[in-house]
């Protein structure tokens, strides 16, 4: 299915939704709640937590859809609430930190070796712990895009930034990154 197929799916679930169609407010939930639940998960760090602020997400979008416009994707809308909830969850919990799951991208079968997972765990401990350093800004963007596979476009909506900026984002983070791993490790400790 391509991403045009879905984004028409969306505007018909959302007219759909938008009349009291609980159908379509769950067609739309189960299209769009494991994302938005890793996105909240890695961004907070509790399971328990971001399955209650997922939720809270999703109520918030369908008590406020007469407000959405249709001029961004029902995905970038329903990232910048789970974006805004995970933020708020942060600032009161005075987390100084984003935590990634570690075990979601490496997706290892049974003829991974040993050591591929072990390096992969290092490696995915090492940017976790080098984005904890980076601004904030930095860190979302560059989450967002490698870890969530979002567009520049789609990551301008949901931080309702402007694309340049997005692009800017990126690449200063992808510098302050390597700098960060750079103090800390040797490059022959990497490879």
């Amino acid at each position: 299915m391509n991403t045009t197929c879905i984004v028409d799916q969306d505007a018909q679930l959302i007219e759909q939704a938008r009349s009291g169609d609980e159908a379509a407010m769950s067609a739309l939930t189960e299209r769009h709640q494991q994302r938005v639940f890793l996105l909240i998960e890695r961004m907070i760090g509790n399971r328990e937590r971001a399955e209650e602020l997922c939720f809270e997400a999703f109520v918030r979008a369908f008590k406020n859809l007469s407000s959405f416009r249709g001029d961004a994707k029902f995905s970038s809308w329903i990232y910048r609430i789970a974006v805004n909830l995970a933020l708020g969850e942060r600032a009161k919990r005075k987390l100084d930190q984003v935590s990634l799951d570690l075990a979601a991208p490496l997706a290892a079968n049974s003829s991974t070796s040993p050591e591929y997972v072990y390096q992969n765990l290092f490696y995915g401990r090492v940017i976790d712990q080098a984005l904890t350093q980076l601004p904030d800004n930095y860190a979302l963007a560059l989450r967002m895009f490698y870890l969530r596979g979002l567009g520049y476009v789609e990551i301008a909506e949901a931080m309702k930034i402007p694309l340049g900026t997005v692009k800017t984002y990126l690449h200063r983070g992808k510098k302050a990154l390597r700098n960060v791993i750079g103090e800390k490790y040797r490059p022959e400790e990497l490879f």
